[in-house]
């Protein structure tokens, strides 16, 4: 293939990769209810300080991570090298940063009582 067309498919790639965080950023600022991270764990309303507040945490979070997605699809332009190892970053320890991020969010919002009891796997770590 040539390296022209491997560089636009790998900005497209990583430009809908971008899009879709775009678009979970935008769903959890818009949400009343507190957004969710983890599909497993279901964070209520009445459990947060502020929901307005930390679903802006979590669209700042998303957004962050379309942002680096995006600049990876235009450094695959110059250097696939490069850009595969940047999404090697991103993919496996951008995952554990992004989970130990996600948790001081929750720790910044979750009133203290909802940590002990809904929640204790989180306040222990």
């Amino acid at each position: 293939m040539p390296d022209v067309l491997c560089a636009v498919i790998w900005l497209l790639a990583s430009g809908a990769l971008s899009i879709i965080f775009v678009c979970v950023s935008v769903q959890a600022v818009k949400r009343t209810a507190p957004a969710q991270f983890w599909p497993w764990r279901k964070i209520k309303g009445e459990d947060l300080n502020n929901v307005q507040a930390y679903n802006q945490e979590l669209c700042t979070m998303w957004m962050s991570c379309a942002f680096c997605f995006l600049v990876n699809g235009i450094v695959g332009l110059f250097s696939r090298q490069l850009a595969m190892a940047f999404y090697t970053f991103f993919l496996f320890p951008g995952f554990w940063l992004l989970s130990r991020r996600y948790r001081q969010i929750l720790h910044r919002y979750l009133k203290r009582g909802a940590a002990e009891v809904e929640n204790s796997d989180i306040s222990s770590r």
